[in-house]
């Protein structure tokens, strides 16, 4: 539509060189429009500067919820449901192992799953440890090792695909960094807290970048599916 070009180009024209730089022929012209179409969608260059805030407010919220849903989950609900799961599947695992609180070991194991990797480290440590003080420890270290891989495994390939979606989006480097920086720092909890707290900056960070370039359209790489604009407004 000739109204949603004129709002684009004059956007991105406006956060290039400045609102009070560029004058409405130079619109006029990028876009390859009369004036007399343009009056008939904006009374003057004003109704068009306001318009063009309008999109760049919209385009802001837009933009933080996606980056929101793609890099911060898809549904508490559905990490709460994949956390129960897994508790059940630990707790039935260490039981059928033969584990002294195989129950209350797989259910915190699978309560604190929402962290990556960290129900099935805690949960193998915590049943390891116990394992040490039965009889036959070696078999059921092996049982043990194999409860946690097969939930592991369930996670990875139905729970979080089918429940949870992609829920934090970060670089395993940055994972190790976060929780290893969270445990120095504050200990069990600066753990537990490692991870979202990395997920809501990186949020931020990259919402930030596509805000700058939607305010710099011309340093917008190619292919950068986070910090594309869209090419006209909702």
């Amino acid at each position: 539509m000739t109204r949603d070009r004129l709002i684009q180009t004059a956007h991105d024209l406006f956060y290039r060189v400045g609102f009070h730089s560029v004058g409405l022929d130079a619109i006029i012209a990028e876009v390859g429009v009369t004036k007399t179409t343009f009056y008939n969608h904006f009374d003057s260059k004003d109704g068009l500067v306001l318009e063009v805030l309008r999109w760049h407010d919209r385009w802001w919220k837009d933009t933080f919820r996606d980056m929101l849903k793609k890099h911060g989950g898809d549904s508490p609900r559905g990490q709460i449901m994949a956390m129960f799961a897994l508790a059940i599947i630990y707790s039935t695992g260490l039981t059928l192992v033969g584990l002294k609180f195989a129950v209350a070991i797989g259910v915190v194991a699978g309560l604190v799953s929402f962290v990556p990797y960290l129900g099935f480290v805690f949960g193998i440590l915590l049943a390891g440890l116990t394992v040490v003080l039965e009889p036959d420890p070696l078999l059921r270290l092996a049982g043990v090792v194999g409860t946690f891989a097969v939930g592991q495994f369930i996670e990875g390939s139905v729970l979080t695909p089918k429940l949870v979606g992609d829920r934090i989006g970060l670089h395993p480097v940055i994972v190790i960094f976060a929780v290893a920086a969270g445990g120095q720092l504050f200990g069990f909890f600066g753990i537990l807290l490692a991870l979202p707290a990395a997920a809501v900056l990186s949020v931020l960070a990259r919402f930030a970048y596509s805000n700058y370039l939607a305010d710099h359209p011309e340093y917008e790489l190619e292919g950068d599916a986070d910090s594309q604009t869209p090419e006209s407004p909702p």
